[in-house]
């Protein structure tokens, strides 16, 4: 709804300009909305040609600095820094300068300039929203929630406060909040197909298989060709416990998405579950030559060597965990899988490698390690 209207609006200064090029509030307001729409390369002319009727605009300058300095002009930050902190700037000049400073990974200045510029315009929502994202990049997740927060409120018809704060929530395993905030950020932009994919990921997450077929069904009605789409209703069918339907959707994925190694391990565990070894082993395979250094085609295919009678293919899992190693040494999953294929064949490697993952994070591969060293007796 907003973009339509910043479209209007476009359209509406255009034909003004039209008639009257100079006219000073016509170029400014012609620069904001370009700006409102991300689009600072066209707005740019704009405040330049704006300078040049009225010049040293406080704002015009401060937009013009931020273009400049995020484009990694050190003179322009430097420039921005000093015309910020002039009073005549007012909400836009510090503003600015936290966006350039934001840019740049500086966390700690972005902060100090986005609270001054709250402090020149009280409440703010595009500034609330940027002064999360810093203090995200600070580490201070609680002050970024309660921010994004309040930029969700002051900007009610705007998803991207709500999407990033749904991302917050659920890095903070916060899930049922980040998924009523995604389904808030979907239901003020439903053309945004963007968010589908991470609240489909969210609700599988939750286990809510059926909201997540719905929504993966929905993507796809808008986006046929979405190979996204065609995995996650896969993944949620497999989930489901609809594995014939699973097998078909992925693989369609595969062949919307030929280089999708995902969809390959998704569909190697919808033919083990259906017994059919020989053609999850030829998708594993095919998953960790495209792949040959991720960790989830070794496990995967560890996991399938495990389960095989007779285990005929331990030395191919090993040498696949071992590459995946090298790349990631301090991978438990890697670690636990590596020594579960070493276990009868030798004891003494599986030991040392059971021992790396008994200090992993997840408590199950941890708890699954301390039963292995037991049975090792280590």
């Amino acid at each position: 709804m907003r973009q339509g209207l910043l479209d209007a609006a476009r359209e509406e200064l255009e034909r003004a300009l039209a008639q009257s090029p100079k006219d000073a509030h016509a170029l400014l307001a012609m620069a904001r909305v370009l700006l409102a729409q991300g689009k600072d390369a066209q707005a740019r002319p704009f405040l330049v040609r704006l300078l040049t009727e009225v010049p040293r605009h406080p704002e015009s300058t401060a937009h013009l600095l931020r273009i400049d300095a995020q484009a990694g002009s050190v003179e322009a930050l430097g420039q921005l820094e000093q015309v910020a902190a002039l009073p005549s700037t007012g909400f836009f000049g510090p503003y600015n300068l936290g966006r350039a400073r934001l840019s740049r990974r500086d966390a700690a200045g972005a902060i100090t300039a986005f609270e001054e510029a709250l402090t020149r315009r009280a409440g703010e929502g595009h500034a609330f929203a940027y002064l999360g994202q810093a203090r995200m990049l600070a580490g201070d997740l609680d002050g970024a929630t309660k921010d994004l927060v309040q930029a969700a409120r002051a900007l009610p018809h705007e998803m991207g406060p709500v999407a990033v704060l749904a991302g917050m929530l659920a890095r903070q395993g916060r899930v049922k909040q980040a998924i009523t905030a995604l389904e808030e950020a979907i239901g003020r932009a439903p053309e945004s197909l963007s968010l589908y994919p991470d609240l489909i990921k969210l609700y599988l997450f939750d286990e809510a298989f059926p909201k997540a077929g719905r929504l993966a069904i929905e993507l796809r009605t808008r986006a046929p060709k979405s190979a996204e789409g065609a995995y996650l209703q896969g993944l949620a069918s497999l989930l489901s416990g609809d594995l014939e339907e699973a097998d078909r959707l992925l693989t369609e994925t595969i062949t919307l998405a030929p280089q999708s190694s995902e969809a390959r391990i998704a569909l190697a565990q919808v033919k083990r579950a259906r017994k059919d070894f020989p053609a999850a082993l030829a998708l594993l395979e095919q998953a960790v030559a495209q792949a040959p250094t991720a960790p989830g085609p070794a496990n995967e295919l560890a996991l399938l060597a495990l389960a095989q009678p007779g285990r005929p293919r331990l030395a191919q899992a090993q040498a696949a965990l071992r590459s995946a190693l090298a790349a990631h040494p301090d991978d438990a999953g890697l670690h636990l899988n590596l020594a579960l294929t070493l276990a009868e064949g030798d004891p003494g490697q599986a030991r040392g490698h059971a021992q790396k993952a008994v200090s992993a994070q997840d408590a199950e591969v941890r708890d699954q390690a301390q039963r292995l060293l037991s049975v090792l007796g280590g």
